[in-house]
């Protein structure tokens, strides 16, 4: 089985840099709008962002931490929650957790809406081009790909 695609190897730059904008954007707004009466999570999930959707894993753990809190207590607080990690009690890990905050300060509801579905769209794509990543390896490994097309077609 080929290994899983390097997407900075063949993805344009501008295109890797647009999805982790997108997705960077998408944490932020959630981090700083989430309140009882504004559920900015909820539009997220409604959109069907799952955190390996991501494509940072970073952000994809921040993203699981917000769903995890958000199951098991009352709080909206996610901010507080992420830097109780020990993770994050590094002053540098503080500072892109506290620059994502900042950049997603004027997203929300609407937009945050748009920027879920652009977000699910860039996660299916990436995910189709890792599924023919993962065809052309085999092939040039002289492996069967049959299991490999039929995920393509499940996935299309």
């Amino acid at each position: 089985m080929a290994s899983k695609a390097d997407f900075e190897g063949f993805l344009a730059p501008e295109t890797l840099d647009r999805t982790r904008t997108t997705e960077s954007l998408v944490i932020g707004a959630i981090l700083i709008h989430q309140q009882h009466d504004s559920d900015q999570l909820g539009i997220v999930r409604k959109a069907g962002i799952e955190p390996d959707d991501f494509s940072v894993p970073g952000l994809a753990k921040i993203y699981e931490t917000m769903l995890k809190t958000a199951q098991n207590s009352y709080s909206c607080d996610f901010l507080s929650e992420l830097v109780k990690d020990a993770h994050y009690k590094d002053e540098s890990n503080q500072r892109y957790l506290y620059r994502i905050f900042d950049e997603g300060s004027s997203i929300r509801d609407e937009s945050l809406r748009s920027l879920a579905k652009a977000l699910k769209q860039l996660s299916l794509e990436r995910k189709e081009i890792e599924i023919v990543y993962r065809i052309g390896m085999s092939l040039r490994e002289g492996e069967d790909v049959e299991s490999e097309y039929e995920a393509l077609e499940a996935h299309r």
